[in-house]
Formats: structure tokens, C-alpha cells, sequence
């Protein structure tokens, strides 16, 4: 809308494959001609990208005076349309969507990538991503994309904000059925991880008076399945709340308004970090150190047991920090860019622009 360019609907241009061509690449794959099982399938898979690439160049040979294809969500963006775009010589740009996943994912590859900050292009660059050019950015999530003025006259926001007490943002996931659980593993989503997360919250809030614990979940949904008694003792006292979802207030506002974070993990912990909030993993089950090797800022503060979590809560509430300078230096190193005092949505169509 801003450049004012009509949408298209890829599906609508077609997708026509050259036999002949897909005849002659396929016949010039050496490895098929001693055969076994094992190189019988990944033909098979080879085959069906080479169409699928070949549907794709047909598709984008019809938008004539295409040059830059922006590509939403980095890790998951087809690769077949990227290699398409590649020998179409039309360049492509995205932007790092979350801050662990792409160390658990195979490299990616774009003409022009947005980052959060040296930290990550070094990693990048380190670990195989082929990228023309990165522009560091800074985190794109941030309290900067608030509106204010509109925050400020909702109802919830009004009514938070009339609790004068310190108010610690406490980030569950979801519940899953034990069907799932026996797919999935304890990876925080269990009925037993979230009693037990549930449950820790509401020792903390019995435990500092002076501080407002708001729970919120990623996703509401089965809630239901947690035991009654849970949320009849958050009603119970004071200076803690289950914050719905429906409540219409968005993650990042209850960030704007909360000085302390402890949650299960989610990309809202390195947000938090990079606006000076302090945040900690709350993470009895292990999910987060098994991949958490992987992960750029290892430091984060991790706690699995009830001890951990009321000293660091303490530490807090004392006004004593719970990180030292240097791991301050480590996030601000990962989390800032070059565009300065620009929300979001400027960062990105001053880069458009520059790269129209």
C-alpha cells in the first residue's frame, strides 16, 4: 500500500513446466544410473523440486519488471521460489524473524538480509548464510511501534496502570492434551508443565505482596484442561491475574508496562533483554538447556527450581541486577542496529527504498 503497487496472487500466473527441460536435467543426474533404493528416493525429491523450480521461473518470467521480491518468515520461505528468483537475477530480501531457530535450521540464502545486530551477522556469516548484504537493523518487536496515545485509552491498559505496584510479566505457552505430550515430550506446553509453572507464579505473588504478577498465555486455547482449583486461588489473592488473551491487549503492551519478565522461552525474553527489562527462563523440564547451546546469548539467566526463582525475583525486588555489564554489552551487541530513532516500519521502507 505504501508504494502504492497492485497485489498479485502468485497461483493466478500459472505454473507451466518445460518437458524437455526437465527431461534433459534429470537425465544428466549421474548418480541415478547405478541404482539403489536409497538414490531411488532422493531422485524421487530431486525431481519434484527440479518441476517445482521450473513452475516458479515460468510463473515470475510473466511480471516483467519484477527486480525485488520481499520474503516473509526467513527459515520457513520456500526455497524452491528463492532459487527461481536466483536465476531469474531478481533479488530477494527478508528479515531475521526469531533469534534461536535459525541456529537449529539449515543456512539460508538471500541477496539482502535484515538483522539484528553484529552479533548475528557474525554468526551468519560464520556459519554459511550466502547474503549479498546485511543491514542491521535492531530488533523490529519493540516497545518503539507502540502508539501511545491509542495504548493509553484502552480499558485494560487503564486499569493495569492503576495498580501502582512493580508489575512482573510471567510468559506461559499453551496447553497441550496428553496426546500431544506423548508426541511432543515436556517441552512446557504439558498440563504438567503448566500446573507446575502456574503454581510457582503463585508462591512468588504469596511471597512479595509488593509486586503484581500478570500471567498470560501464547495461546489460550485448552485451558480448560488445567485443574479448576489453579485459577479459584489466583482470584483469591490480590496481586496476581491470569490476563486472557481476549482481554485486548497485545503481548508488547503488557511488556510496556511491566519491569520484570519470567517466562517459559519465546523470542518476548530477548525483546525484553534488549529494552533493559530484565528476563529470565523459567524452565524445570529442560527444553530450553537442550537447545539453549545453540543459541547466540547462552547467559540468559535459566532457572529450574523454586530457589533459583525467588533469589533472582528477590534480587529484583531489591534493585539489585541479576546481569552483570558485560552480558548488558553481549545483548546490545546482538540487538541494536544503525537506524536509530526510526520505529520499524520506517527501518524497512527506508531500506526499500534505498534497494528500489
Amino acid at each position: 500500500n505504501f508504494y502504492n503497487i497492485p497485489k498479485i496472487n502468485i497461483q493466478d500466473l500459472g505454473f507451466k513446466v518445460d518437458i524437455k527441460k526437465i527431461f534433459f536435467l534429470f537425465k544428466n543426474l549421474k548418480f541415478i544410473q547405478k541404482f539403489s533404493f536409497f538414490k531411488l528416493i532422493l531422485s524421487y525429491f530431486i525431481f519434484i523440486n527440479i518441476i517445482q523450480i521450473e513452475k516458479n521461473i515460468n510463473a515470475l518470467k510473466k511480471l516483467k519488471k519484477l527486480k525485488l521480491i520481499y520474503c516473509d518468515f526467513d527459515i520457513i520461505f520456500p526455497k524452491n521460489i528463492l532459487l527461481a528468483c536466483d536465476i531469474l537475477k531478481i533479488k530477494t530480501l527478508s528479515i531475521q524473524e526469531r533469534y534461536l531457530a535459525n541456529n537449529l535450521m539449515v543456512p539460508l540464502f538471500y541477496n539482502y538480509y535484515l538483522v539484528t545486530g553484529n552479533n548475528y551477522e557474525k554468526m551468519f556469516k560464520n556459519s554459511g548464510y550466502v547474503v549479498d548484504k546485511y543491514f542491521k537493523t535492531g530488533i523490529l518487536r519493540n516497545l518503539s511501534n507502540l502508539n501511545y496515545k491509542k495504548v493509553n485509552l484502552k480499558k485494560e491498559v487503564i486499569r493495569l496502570k492503576k495498580i501502582t505496584k512493580k508489575k512482573v510479566l510471567c510468559l506461559g505457552l499453551y496447553v497441550r492434551d496428553n496426546y500431544f505430550t506423548c508426541v511432543e515430550g515436556e517441552n512446557g506446553t504439558s498440563i504438567k508443565n503448566n500446573i507446575t509453572f502456574f503454581s510457582e507464579i503463585i508462591n512468588l505473588a504469596e511471597n512479595f505482596k509488593n509486586l503484581h504478577f500478570i500471567i498470560r498465555n501464547k495461546i489460550d486455547s485448552q485451558i480448560d484442561l488445567l485443574p479448576e482449583e489453579i485459577f479459584d486461588k489466583i482470584k483469591k489473592i490480590e496481586n496476581i491475574e491470569f490476563n486472557n488473551i481476549t482481554n485486548n491487549i497485545n503481548i508488547y503492551e503488557l511488556l510496556g508496562l511491566s519491569s520484570f519478565v519470567i517466562g517459559r522461552y519465546s523470542s518476548v525474553i530477548e525483546e525484553s533483554l534488549s529494552e533493559g527489562i530484565e528476563a529470565i527462563i523459567y524452565d524445570e523440564c529442560n527444553f530450553f538447556e537442550s537447545i539453549s547451546k545453540y543459541h547466540p546469548n547462552s547467559k540468559i539467566l535459566t532457572v529450574k527450581n523454586r530457589k533459583d526463582l525467588m533469589k533472582y525475583v528477590n534480587n529484583f525486588n531489591e534493585g539489585k541486577d541479576n546481569y552483570d555489564d558485560d552480558f548488558k554489552k553481549e545483548i546490545k551487541n546482538s540487538f541494536s542496529g544503525n537506524f536509530e530513532n526510526m520505529n520499524s516500519k520506517d527501518k524497512i521502507q527506508k531500506i526499500i527504498n534505498e534497494l528500489i
